[in-house]
């Protein structure tokens, strides 16, 4: 956890000048004297103003920012006791937390021994879970009926059985992810392996010709945007090994870019899917860490999912965060055209790195940080509503939400068109049985008509007049 450290503050001015011509106007105009505008807060007086959460001498923990430090966990949203060779139940898996310092771990059950794993199954915390490693049996729907569609993974569920025969129906991932929301609030719905789509952009493409149907182990997140335009999706994991910009790799960064831009938000998470992608943990498996309130449940790993009170990382023990005028990650601030905002980093890292912000994906500023714990603030003007996020070498943050006129995020236009025509590719290889999701085939078409409405409307809110 970052500790509080001495950097240079930022002060603004104190709004003198405002305050006497509101002194002039009242005299000359009838009515009551509007009062004068509050002084921007100053930080590292000693005194806790607006906008601050603390202040240097005021006797408890704090930034140089006057922001408070946060608990971080570090958590494994995808990890698998058996299959691919794994040879793990519970009391392997707490060890496994153990030796890569996860506080808390997703033990995925799947179409691969499943019974063995299933039969661990409570909806609760499995009881080999120890003092700062806290283990919990969930289901990635892989090597199941529904997962040539995409490996959907549910967490916080309180039954495994979204069908009567869960190896052969349903063939879509969509009537899954609506028994998973039915849950209850609690439920986090995600899909994984955003890295098996293609960096360059080309829509994904089965990789035999003539094929009839993907194999069973196809990882592509066909339904992805699906799930996300109709509401239904919390978060999206990456299994890959990040790239020269950071641990997020670059078709994961594509995919969740633009759907970002379209104006969805969408949690980003980093895992292993140990034992089968990644055989062993290295420097540059990703991971996952969130920051929580209180003591480490599992529920609150469930809510910072959903909310987006996560970082995706690497392994090394580097720490970043962000904050937008003092707002957490995942959270909304809005504020009015050419308002400036101040963008607060903070972190701890092993050896000097360049924290870059963006704004809409698109490089902003660049904030030098050296080796230790850091916290700096530099300000920054949008000139429309964003989504802002930190990036270093090992890790990015999820985005703090900025809007700007009460106007909604909308980015390129060319981002919400990507994802209108990638639902007519999706819809073409279903009916053309690439992608065969035999009985639910009509159920599905309908929902990919309806997905790409909804990314035509964003289309054409974001300026755009010919989608092709």
């Amino acid at each position: 956890m970052p500790r509080a450290v001495s950097s240079p503050t930022l002060s603004f001015p104190t709004g003198a000048l405002s305050a006497v011509l509101w002194a002039t106007l009242s005299v000359r105009c009838a009515g009551p004297r509007p009062p004068a505008p509050s002084p921007a807060p100053v930080c590292g007086n000693g005194i806790v103003e607006a906008g601050e959460e603390c202040d240097a001498p005021s006797g408890v923990p704090c930034l140089s920012t006057c922001l408070r430090p946060l608990t971080w966990l570090s958590a494994e949203p995808h990890v698998h006791g058996h299959g691919c060779g794994g040879l793990r139940g519970p009391a392997g898996l707490v060890q496994l937390l153990e030796e890569q310092s996860f506080d808390i771990g997703s033990a995925l059950i799947w179409g691969y021994d499943y019974e063995t794993d299933a039969a661990h199954f409570t909806g609760r915390d499995d009881p080999a879970s120890v003092p700062g490693h806290l283990l919990h049996y969930d289901l990635e729907v892989s090597a199941m009926g529904p997962s040539h569609a995409g490996h959907l993974v549910l967490l916080g569920i309180s039954s495994l059985a979204f069908s009567n025969d869960i190896f052969s129906t349903p063939r879509s991932g969509i009537p899954v992810v609506d028994w998973a929301r039915a849950q209850g609030a609690q439920v986090a719905v995600g899909i994984a392996h955003g890295q098996f789509w293609n960096a360059n952009g080309d829509f994904p493409r089965f990789p035999v010709p003539n094929c009839c149907a993907p194999p069973d182990d196809c990882c592509v997140p066909w339904e992805l945007p699906v799930h996300v335009a109709r509401g239904r999706l919390h978060f999206l994991i990456t299994e890959g090994n990040g790239d020269a910009r950071g641990p997020v790799d670059a078709a994961t960064m594509l995919i969740w870019s633009k759907l970002q831009n379209a104006g969805f938000r969408l949690t980003l998470a980093g895992g292993s899917d140990y034992p089968c992608l990644n055989r062993t943990y290295t420097l540059k498996t990703p991971r996952t860490r969130i920051f929580v309130d209180g003591a480490a449940t599992y529920e609150k790993w469930l809510e910072a999912l959903r909310l987006g009170h996560a970082v995706v990382t690497l392994a090394g023990g580097d720490e970043l965060n962000l904050r937008v005028n003092g707002a957490r990650l995942g959270s909304e601030i809005r504020i009015a055209a050419g308002e400036p905002v101040t963008v607060a980093i903070e972190g701890r890292f092993a050896v000097a790195d360049q924290v870059e912000i963006l704004a809409n994906g698109t490089f902003l500023a660049s904030i030098p940080v050296g080796a230790g714990s850091q916290a700096a603030a530099i300000p920054i003007t949008l000139p429309a509503s964003s989504w802002v996020v930190a990036r270093s070498g090992r890790d990015m943050t999820n985005p703090v939400y900025v809007v700007v006129d009460g106007k909604p995020i909308r980015g390129p236009a060319a981002d919400a068109c990507y994802w209108a025509r990638y639902m007519d590719h999706l819809s073409g290889l279903v009916q053309r049985k690439r992608l065969n999701l035999g009985n639910d085939t009509n159920e599905a078409l309908s929902d990919y008509s309806e997905a790409k409405g909804i990314f035509l409307q964003r289309f054409a809110e974001a300026g755009g007049q010919i989608c092709q």
